[in-house]
């Protein structure tokens, strides 16, 4: 109750469509990320990367992805940026390994 006897009136900051439109984005984004290392061993199959240039390259990635997290992530704190981060780390170095164990024996 407010000090002359008025009700408090709550008011929704997030309505229904665009809370439907944030959670279907999201889920989008994930499932695009998760196929990250899918598309490492593709370009490794088609002879555009092989698993040495995904290493030679990684600092450019993590810096990328630090830029990237920086900007999506919501709030400004780093804790949110580096659990934003490190699944897709792990997603970019674990497709290194795939696409090492997996390279053909010319490369």
């Amino acid at each position: 109750m407010l000090p002359g006897g008025e009700p408090i009136q709550p008011e929704t900051k997030l309505g229904f469509k665009e809370a439907v439109n944030f959670f279907l984005s999201m889920s989008l984004v994930t499932g695009l990320i998760f196929e990250m290392p899918l598309v490492m061993l593709f370009l490794q199959a088609i002879r555009i990367c092989t698993w040495k240039t995904y290493l030679s390259f990684w600092k450019h990635f993590v810096f990328g992805l630090l830029v990237l997290s920086a900007v999506i992530t919501p709030t400004g704190d780093m804790f949110t940026l580096i659990v934003f981060m490190m699944p897709v780390l792990a997603l970019f170095f674990g497709g290194i390994v795939v696409c090492r164990i997996m390279a053909p024996s010319d490369v």
